[in-house]
């Protein structure tokens, strides 16, 4: 039993407009009488005129029935009259995904506006199989609003089944092959021209350090000491028994 309620109240959540978002501070009589936030498409019990928002109404009717959740009377809402309509179009607000990044601000009929094409909106990857979520300034596939190739390629599979034939499946897959075998190629072409560059910057590097040795040795083969050893000493140059000589031949 206590999770039937509990599910119910889940069920009821969050349909308002959170009260934090609000530039100022909002009057008690708008707030929803079923989720407890600022009412979004309000609507007034026409027997004690308290607000519900227009989603929580329609879920509470569905599960409770026609029942006031305040004054317990027969529920039949009407729109709000002009003055506090007035009032309530007049609340200046912050976009809904201000936490995901969202600066905008405006009245709550520019909000909702806006709200359709926010590009901080958290949207979930329409594959059915993925479960990733994603903000729509970071969707590469706009039409299909999926996360990545792979999904995308998937959505396009899943739209096409029960609807076309199998001549269809085949085309589309022998695309997909070509597309993977193109990206292999491409990235086997650039891995392989990165290695031939690294082999030349190498082969390079040892022809310069064999000819550096080269004129070394040419250098050693013609120089010599002229002088005696003494005691591991050469005389001529005070240089070391296996130093390099000090004079041209």
């Amino acid at each position: 039993m206590e999770n039937n309620k509990t599910s119910r109240r889940v069920e009821f959540a969050l349909s308002g407009l959170h009260p934090a978002l609000f530039l100022t501070d909002v009057d008690e009589y708008f707030i929803c009488r079923i989720c407890y936030f600022v009412v979004r498409t309000p609507l007034a019990c026409t027997a004690c005129e308290n607000l519900y928002c227009k989603e929580c109404a329609e879920k509470y009717i569905r599960i409770r029935g026609k029942i006031c959740k305040y004054c317990k009377a027969e529920l039949n809402l009407l729109e709000l009259r002009k003055f506090p309509l007035k009032i309530y179009s007049q609340f200046t607000l912050f976009c809904e995904n201000y936490n995901h990044g969202c600066r905008f601000e405006g009245s709550i009929e520019e909000i909702r506006a806006h709200i359709q094409e926010c590009e901080f909106s958290l949207i979930h990857c329409s594959n059915p199989l993925c479960t990733k979520e994603f903000l729509l300034k970071d969707c590469t596939f706009l039409d299909l609003r999926v996360c990545s190739l792979k999904c995308n390629e998937a959505v396009q599979f899943w739209n096409i089944l029960g609807k076309q034939n199998k001549i269809d499946y085949i085309k589309f897959f022998w695309q997909c092959l070509d597309a993977y075998k193109t990206k292999l190629q491409n990235s086997i072409e650039e891995e392989s021209k990165d290695l031939a560059e690294t082999g030349d910057e190498k082969l390079k590097q040892i022809q310069e350090e064999t000819e550096k040795l080269r004129q070394q040795l040419y250098e050693v083969k013609h120089l010599i000491h002229n002088g005696k050893l003494v005691h591991s000493v050469w005389t001529c140059c005070k240089q070391e028994k296996y130093s390099q000589g000090c004079v041209k031949i």
